[in-house]
């Protein structure tokens, strides 16, 4: 479990978000969670990036510090590499102590993300698909663990399982993804592409930021050639130059049907 204290302590903000969020907001509009540094960047940094410019109040949670790797040569370096792409794309970050390659849907994982959810009563939470059949097994840990804490954080009368935070109803959740995984038919009821041309630029510099992952990586720059051609495939499926994709359990509500439709399509 975490401590308010302890949360509020190890939240790092970027220098470009602090005059919105200082001191630490009582709400976040969004929290995303990811397995590992720079998976939520693959996955969504453009939106978030998007949303960040539009003034809504992002958290990415890491849920391990995801060392070691071939090319890092300290914990801290990856830290400091996953700070530098916050400030890039405009989030705050907090990154958790849980084991990395070896990370579990544990009780104390679960706790410890209902406990924040509660804390920051996030208005959407971002979550990674949660199928990961021959890529890091920990993705597939981190989103189940994710689900069964929003799951987890409306519950009542368990309090003081959670730090004594009072229960908080995560009124939506979406699934990005990073490129490995494999959807089962019928598992999401929608999805949608979100326009990301004028921020993916951002996203393209947040992940070099991981100079451990994409530079000094012989495969690196092959990787982000690789999400620069995803984001054009989805761009493409709605007339722009590019788009990053989400799932939802949920079916979207539209007001009015005459705003999803481009131009080229009369």
């Amino acid at each position: 479990m975490i401590s308010e204290d302890e949360f509020t302590s190890r939240i790092f903000i970027p220098s470009t978000i602090k005059s919105r969020v200082q001191p630490v907001p009582e709400q976040w509009d969004v929290i995303a969670v990811s397995a590992h540094p720079d998976d939520v960047e693959i996955g969504m940094g453009a939106t978030l990036a998007k949303m960040s410019d539009m003034g809504y109040k992002i958290l990415i949670v890491d849920i391990t510090n995801g060392e070691p790797t071939p090319h890092t040569k300290s914990q801290t370096q990856r830290l400091q590499e996953s700070r530098v792409a916050a400030e890039i794309i405009g989030v705050a970050r907090i990154t958790l102590d849980f084991p990395c390659r070896i990370l579990e849907d544990t009780l104390r994982l679960r706790e410890t993300l209902a406990t924040i959810f509660r804390m920051c009563k996030p208005k959407m939470v971002f979550n990674g698909l949660p199928t990961n059949p021959y890529a890091n097994p920990d993705h597939a840990s981190a989103s189940t663990s994710t689900d069964a804490a929003v799951f987890m954080s409306r519950l009542t009368r368990w309090e003081f399982l959670l730090a004594n935070t009072e229960p908080w109803r995560v009124p939506f959740v979406a699934y990005y993804e990073t490129g490995r995984e494999r959807i089962p038919l019928g598992m999401f009821v929608s999805s949608f592409v979100v326009d990301v041309t004028s921020t993916f630029s951002r996203k393209i510099e947040a992940l070099k930021a991981y100079k451990s992952q994409f530079r000094y990586n012989p495969q690196g720059l092959d990787v982000i050639d690789w999400i620069n051609a995803h984001a054009a495939y989805w761009g493409a499926k709605i007339g722009v130059k590019r788009g990053e994709i989400f799932y939802t359990h949920s079916w979207l509500k539209i007001n009015d049907p005459l705003s999803i439709v481009r131009p080229n399509e009369f």
